[in-house]
């Protein structure tokens, strides 16, 4: 493969999943399936100066609407929702806390 295509490839990849909420797990994830190195792919994220927690907080308040869960089920509920969207444990556990916390 070409180094060059690969890194715009990469870079446009991991721009639109950010604009999207996915998170840093996800991304890397996907670009390795596509055949894209590690190291590239840890560079450009580097690079790119996201805040994932940040951005995991922004998804919960999008998804959820800063509504407080009803049980311990759909506290783990919306765990898993922002784990399954590549987010690691630190950052679905605060983006979960509630703001007067």
């Amino acid at each position: 493969m070409d180094y060059q295509s690969d890194q715009r490839f990469a870079e446009s990849f991991v721009r639109q999943r950010v604009s999207q909420y996915w998170g840093q797990k996800r991304i890397t994830y996907e670009l390795q399936q596509k055949g894209i190195a590690k190291d590239l792919i840890l560079r450009i994220l580097e690079e790119m100066e996201v805040n994932w927690a940040d951005l995991a907080k922004e998804l919960a308040i999008k998804k959820f609407n800063q509504s407080v869960p009803t049980s311990q089920k759909e506290q783990s509920r919306r765990f898993r929702y922002l784990l399954n969207h590549g987010f690691d444990y630190e950052e679905a556990k605060n983006a979960l806390k509630p703001e007067f916390e």
